[in-house]
């Protein structure tokens, strides 16, 4: 008889480090304190980790060939790369994923995979109970699947995080050989791939502080590490997937004028990002975590977050606030977060 999967703890979302907001590279040191949490892990795994995997597999099923790009002339130092990813998942999650001498164990999945044929072979782990629902799906989608692209689903299958590998040459050139992400937050995957950072970042508004750290960033991102960093928006939409072909919840004019009724129906969307170096494979991680809360939610578990929010969106240039979708929700929200700000001041005054 299988064993009980573990219970996995409430999600805790992240938020910026700076409060003023403006477009650049902004890593930070992996293993330190960001708004009072110690960020030492690629992975991190909360029970909404359910969701996210049928969430990124309903993606897959219907839109693969957006959501999982792959262009390399070398699957074989690919393969050692996502390897090596799967050794830091399971490092960081044990409930998630195990190495084994033969393999690796997905516990949650009730799966194992096999490095013993270039195909991965997948099989299920001990007994045939151990099969999760969920697991009998996302193996039923990877036999549909061949090479390393399998290898490289059936880690997003595992996580909830969003993978790219980056890989560098000896030239100093760096190109995007893995893009396995189902949650894009308003760009397409499958015009980044075997593009490098310069391209991939050039479509950004306000970009010359981040396009001019380029060549520095991609030499951090493959050699030095591993460092995080983090990126927000906000959003009237509650799903993790943003590509720009997904519809999105939109409001009426009379509801547009009603700044308590907009953030109601607003998300704050965080990212959470890592980097990890393999120099020796001439590769390098980034990792890719959304979270969507409702704001008002959001900012009564922290009430300290309303003001630093204000202050981020008002200093966002308005060429930034237009790529991130966010101009026509900024108005609204500014005045509900601004007004909100003015009547906890006056609460505390009179109270005081």
């Amino acid at each position: 008889m299988s064993a009980p999967r573990s219970i996995l703890p409430f999600p805790k979302p992240p938020f910026m480090v700076r409060d003023r907001f403006r477009v650049s590279a902004d890593l930070f040191p992996l293993g330190a304190v960001y708004n009072g949490q110690f960020e030492s892990a690629h992975f991190v795994a909360d029970n909404q980790w359910d969701d996210a995997i049928t969430e990124k597999l309903g993606v897959l099923i219907s839109h693969g060939e957006r959501a999982s790009c792959l262009q390399t002339d070398d699957p074989a130092g690919l393969a050692e790369a996502l390897w090596r990813v799967y050794g830091l998942l399971a490092n960081d999650e044990p409930t998630l994923a195990q190495i084994r001498e033969d393999g690796v164990s997905l516990p949650r999945l009730g799966l194992r995979l096999f490095t013993d044929s270039p195909e991965t072979r997948i099989e299920p782990a001990i007994l045939r109970e151990d099969l999760t629902p969920l697991g009998v799906r996302v193996a039923t989608w990877l036999e549909s699947r061949s090479g390393v692209i399998r290898l490289a689903d059936a880690l997003a299958l595992s996580c909830q995080e969003d993978i790219v590998i980056m890989r560098g040459s000896a030239d100093g050139a760096d190109v995007a050989e893995l893009i396995q992400v189902c949650f894009p937050s308003g760009w397409d995957p499958v015009e980044k791939i075997a593009t490098g950072f310069f391209a991939i970042h050039e479509p950004i508004a306000d970009n010359s502080r981040l396009l001019g750290s380029s060549s520095k960033v991609m030499k951090a991102l493959l050699t030095k590490g591993p460092y995080i960093r983090f990126s927000w928006g906000v959003t009237l939409s509650n799903l993790r997937d943003a590509h720009p072909d997904v519809v999105r919840p939109n409001l009426t004019p009379d509801e547009w004028e009603d700044p308590e009724l907009v953030a109601s129906r607003t998300y704050l969307r965080m990212e959470r990002q890592t980097t990890y170096p393999m120099p020796d494979l001439g590769r390098g991680l980034f990792s890719i975590r959304i979270y969507v809360d409702p704001l008002i939610r959001r900012l009564e578990q922290r009430p300290d977050l309303r003001p630093r929010l204000a202050h981020i969106i008002e200093s966002t240039a308005p060429e930034v606030r237009a790529y991130k979708g966010v101009t026509k929700l900024a108005t609204p929200l500014l005045s509900w977060l601004n007004s909100s700000v003015d009547c906890e001041i006056a609460a505390n005054d009179s109270t005081a």
